[in-house]
């Protein structure tokens, strides 16, 4: 996906191609998210009762987390509407080398609540043939979630290049969904030293892409920003 990002939305959106650091950046994610998804927790926790996946969601730790990405993405939502005049003005005055940190704001948001949409969406598949009440709650929440979510991409793609705003957005997604589903499903007990080892390699990769995206030279930005 990233790389047909990166070689489709040029040609269709019009948008210029970097190719320092596009190509590296692109290279980079790329291996980074084979590295995480390859060697990231493959067995799923066997849940025979609601009872038990509330164990499992329910202590402190799995609650510390949840608790930590809503926090993230107030924070996040708060971060964005109270300077909401100042990222727009900026991303259309440095759009084509935009502030990586702004545009961490719309794509931290997206993927956290799409980490919400994908652990409530994987509670259903467990529940579904357990618990009716409990499997429309867990819709519910994702359906809540996934509105948010596509609300924060949409943001995104309209504030900043989709060359450099999708590729995070979606090594994010991946990255973060890979984490915090095998921590809070317990499901990274039974990966080994050496795939623990690997998954940080991959995420190492992936910041490292992300992080390139800031390299891009403001030739062509004052003409883009500029009204006529």
């Amino acid at each position: 996906t990233v790389v047909l990002n990166t070689s489709l939305a040029p040609r269709l959106l019009g948008e210029k191609l970097h190719p320092w650091p596009d190509l590296p950046a692109t290279f980079s994610i790329i291996i980074g998210t084979v590295l995480t998804t390859s060697m990231g927790a493959h067995h799923d926790v066997e849940v025979s009762s609601v009872q038990q996946l509330q164990h499992i969601i329910l202590r402190p730790a799995a609650l510390a987390m949840i608790g930590g990405i809503v926090l993230m993405i107030t924070v996040s939502f708060l971060l964005q509407n109270l300077n909401s005049m100042t990222i727009e003005h900026e991303a259309t005055r440095r759009f084509e080398n935009p502030n990586i940190l702004k545009v961490f704001l719309p794509a931290w948001t997206a993927a956290a609540t799409g980490i919400l949409t994908n652990l409530a969406l994987k509670s259903l598949s467990e529940l579904l043939e357990i618990s009716l009440t409990a499997s429309i709650a867990c819709l519910f929440t994702a359906a809540l979630c996934a509105i948010v979510q596509v609300q924060y991409i949409n943001r995104g793609l309209r504030l900043y290049p989709q060359t450099v705003f999708f590729p995070i957005y979606s090594s994010l997604l991946v990255l973060t969904t890979s984490l915090f589903g095998s921590l809070i499903f317990l499901e990274y007990v039974k990966m080994d030293a050496y795939e623990i080892r690997v998954f940080g390699l991959g995420v190492a990769f992936v910041m490292a892409g992300m992080c390139l995206y800031s390299q891009r030279k403001l030739d062509d930005t004052q003409q883009h920003g500029n009204p006529g």
